[in-house]
């Protein structure tokens, strides 16, 4: 119920706010992002079995991840991606 609580939330959110953001949220129970209906704003994200890192540009990725090939991702317009921990 947490979980569908913030993710209807955040979906709400992509309504109301006005301008350009893409923003991060952090709870006890998970992590999500949402871009607005531009996605003028930077994200990137990267997920493997044991990690999910989201950064402003590929490089910030790429300077942490140092030994391994990223499967990164780009959200999109009104995208809202969640994680649970």
């Amino acid at each position: 119920m947490g979980s569908e609580m913030c993710i209807r939330d955040r979906k709400y959110s992509l309504e109301e706010l006005d301008g350009t953001f893409t923003y991060l949220v952090s709870t006890k129970d998970g992590i999500g992002v949402a871009k607005d209906r531009w996605a003028a704003k930077p994200l990137v994200t990267m997920e493997t079995d044991d990690v999910v890192a989201v950064a402003s540009e590929e490089i910030a990725l790429r300077s942490v991840f140092t030994d391994q090939e990223l499967d990164r991702a780009e959200p999109q317009e009104n995208e809202v991606l969640t994680w649970s921990v």
